[in-house]
């Protein structure tokens, strides 16, 4: 009982810093927007009192019209009012880059009237100009940082016999860029030639990858269709994951945007890629190199703040819900979610006895003020998190003993050598919206976990 309390006030959060996240969004575009204009038409307000009024509900039909289109492409696609939303978040990221030059300018103003510099004080569009020239270079970065894939490395070691190199993805939204993007993605993630390669959701954005079922199958009742709409992806948006191949597997969790348009489509598609492994509420135990190795997954979750929102578990015991006969004590056991709740999904783990957990969802900020905020929302907005704890013993034997309240006492192998379990959150390969980012990298995460015996 008290870990449902605790669930539901973990739910509560996500709704706080939503409605927090919204205003400051207003706030920040708002203020860039308002402020800046001021001081590029000083001259005209000057003579014109009723300008500022006019100015300030011309801001706010704006910011209208951008949230007003967003809501509305989400559930009405065509290519029109696509552009239409790009071309939106790329102002309102334009906008919200004029805030802080708008800051420091505010007090260069203010030394101006202390002062009486007339230059500044009588030619108030130059101070503009100013503002509008940081924010062109805080937006040209974002779009050149968004339209590249980074390559991050960690070695870790591990009582693993032998190296085990896995390649992380999240987060792609493919349809957000163009198909040539995610073939190179696929190639640079085929070059790097891991032995697994995992996925964590999130892999569509655009509800344009989806296909609409035509009249006749509308009214021959399709089996494809079931209780949704759309019953399918576009097979030329999504080929570049079935493209994707490792020795060991391929292994995807869904994510909330999966949820979004259709889960049930989006299955349907991967299930056409015989190398691919959708993961969700699955356990399936594998051997690599003479060491046992489990993959657990869960899927992901739509948003939702009611008090009777449940975050998801497992809700059979780990060895009924095994894919095969293999039978291994303390496997080097590895955890897929989207979502890094902060509790749900560190109690998730713990439960598994996983030694690493791997997630997406947060994009590492990817603009700000989203950055502080998913900061404080989960476990972490990129990079790793070690569980709390403490291991025992000496060389393959070391145990972790976890100190959470609902699971202190709890021992399991620990098969890292240098720290204890841990969560890996993915910073995404891509990006929400728009090809943009001014926080982070859109990266492809290789983690080669090595023998105790190798230098890192």
């Amino acid at each position: 009982m008290p870990c449902h309390c605790r669930a539901c006030c973990c739910v509560s959060f996500p709704y706080f810093f939503l409605i927090f996240g919204y205003v400051i969004y207003f706030a920040l575009i708002y203020y860039g927007l308002f402020r800046t204009t001021t001081w590029l038409a000083y001259a005209w307000l000057k003579s014109f009192p009723w300008g500022y009024m006019i100015l300030g509900v011309g801001c706010l039909i704006f910011m209208c019209v951008y949230f007003l289109t967003k809501q509305f492409t989400n559930k009405n696609y065509n290519c029109g009012m696509m552009t239409a939303s790009y071309l939106l978040f790329v102002s309102r990221e334009f906008f919200c880059a004029l805030s802080p030059f708008c800051i420091v300018v505010e007090f260069v103003m203010m030394f101006a009237h202390i002062f009486s510099i007339s230059v500044l004080l009588k030619n108030q569009w130059i101070v503009g100009c100013i503002c509008c020239f940081g924010g062109l270079i805080v937006v040209t970065y974002g779009l050149i940082n968004g339209n590249h894939f980074h390559i991050r490395r960690r070695r870790i070691r591990t009582y693993l016999s032998s190296s085990l190199r896995i390649v992380h993805l999240s987060d792609s939204h493919n349809g957000v860029r163009p198909e040539r993007d995610m073939k190179r993605m696929v190639r640079k993630v085929l070059e790097l030639h891991p032995d697994m390669i995992l996925i964590t959701g999130d892999v569509l954005d655009s509800i344009a990858l989806f296909v609409r079922p035509s009249e006749e199958e509308k009214i021959g009742g399709s089996s494809r269709i079931g209780e949704n709409k759309y019953y399918g992806c576009r097979s030329d948006e999504t080929r570049p994951l079935g493209e994707l191949i490792a020795p060991l597997g391929v292994f995807f969790v869904t994510g909330n945007h999966e949820f979004y348009h259709d889960i049930n489509g989006v299955k349907r598609t991967l299930a056409q890629y015989p190398n691919i492994t959708v993961m969700d509420g699955r356990v399936l135990d594998l051997v690599h190199n003479g060491d046992a190795i489990r993959i657990l997954g869960l899927a992901g979750n739509r948003p939702s703040f009611s008090a009777n929102f449940e975050l998801p578990t497992f809700s059979q015991p780990l060895s009924a819900a095994s894919d095969s006969h293999h039978t291994a004590v303390d496997p080097f056991t590895i955890f897929l979610q989207h979502q890094p709740y902060k509790r749900a999904s560190v109690q998730n783990m713990l439960r598994s006895s996983a030694t690493v957990g791997f997630f997406g969802h947060t994009h590492g900020g990817q603009t700000f003020p989203n950055w502080p905020a998913v900061k404080c929302e989960w476990v972490a907005s990129r990079g790793r998190v070690e569980l709390k704890g403490h291991r025992e013993g000496e060389g393959g034997g070391s145990e972790f003993v976890s100190e959470e309240e609902e699971w202190k006492g709890k021992r399991y192998r620990n098969w890292l050598v240098d720290g204890n379990p841990s969560m890996f959150v993915h910073q995404g390969t891509g990006t929400m919206l728009a090809p943009y980012r001014t926080i982070g990298n859109c990266s492809i995460d290789v983690f080669d976990f090595v023998g105790q015996d190798t230098e890192c």
